[in-house]
């Protein structure tokens, strides 16, 4: 870029940066991946709609419980950085001093952002109702060397440039759930909790700027994608007709997913933890 740099701190991770590996990410790899799970639990889903469909006589009533296609959008909000796990990469990013960042100087809690999904949910009697969805969130957040600016030599002093990056986290979390409905599936106001495990397909990557051991400023990208299972939680309530269902929903999720040692980050780990609310509408039927 014919940049140098005027100040440079942190020189040790910046040499890191210089000499690191680039692993690329394989996005057809990950979606046959999610595609053997998303398999995976239609089959385990279908076979409990058969057996709860052999256990019923011919004569069922109208008070069956109704299966559904359940529709979510809403916010993704990830750990504070208080409570994030040792070794988070973010944390280490921004080296948080005096109540601000001292590295990357980035707004901590811009990676709230959208989520969205779809999930199938078969009722197993009148009380318990088994779920598998998939939903998608990913955010991208601004990103300079707080303490470090480019100095072009063909522009005055006072026109120094921020050495700018973009940070992005991506995860697609393939969840697998039970709930318990305590006024029963039948019920026009059903509130409900429950909990099951998430597959969260992640990927994190750092683009723009960087300054090697030379001091020189130069643009790379470097990124890692891996699967993390993680425990969630939910709770919920929604109005029931015949047909549709509208509600909301509070997901609970925490996780830490180990980072490639070669890639180049200041951490060692991405915390995926985090809690979402949504707005839910579900078609209903038989």
């Amino acid at each position: 870029m014919g940049h140098s740099v005027c100040i440079l701190l942190s020189l040790e991770y910046e040499c890191a940066r210089g000499a690191c590996r680039k692993p690329r990410l394989s996005e057809n790899s990950m979606f046959k991946t999610i595609g053997s799970y998303v398999l995976a639990g239609a089959m385990v889903l279908g076979a409990a709609d058969t057996a709860m469909a052999q256990r019923q006589s011919p004569g069922v009533s109208r008070d069956t419980p109704a299966q559904t296609i359940n529709f979510t959008f809403g916010g993704f909000f990830p750990k504070g950085f208080d409570s994030r796990e040792d070794g988070d990469v973010l944390v280490a990013n921004c080296d948080e001093f005096d109540g601000a960042c001292s590295f990357l100087d980035f707004d901590t809690d811009g990676f709230t952002g959208l989520t969205f999904g779809g999930e199938y949910l078969i009722p197993i009697g009148q009380y318990i109702e088994a779920g598998a969805g998939l939903s998608y969130y990913k955010k991208t957040v601004d990103s300079r060397y707080a303490l470090l600016v480019a100095d072009d030599p063909s522009t005055p002093q006072e026109e120094e440039e921020d050495i700018v990056q973009e940070l992005s986290m991506q995860q697609v979390p393939l969840a697998f759930t039970v709930r318990v409905l305590p006024l029963g599936a039948t019920n026009p106001i059903q509130p409900y909790v429950g909990g099951g495990i998430n597959v969260s397909f992640w990927s994190y990557k750092e683009e723009g700027e960087f300054v090697d051991e030379f001091s020189n400023v130069f643009r790379d990208t470097f990124e890692d994608s891996g699967t993390k299972v993680m425990p969630t939680i939910l709770a919920g309530i929604r109005f029931a007709t015949s047909g549709f269902s509208i509600g909301g929903e509070f997901r609970w999720q925490t996780g830490a997913a180990e980072l490639d040692p070669t890639a180049g980050f200041l951490g060692p780990k991405i915390d995926l933890g985090g809690y979402s609310f949504q707005a839910t509408f579900g078609v209903r039927f038989d």
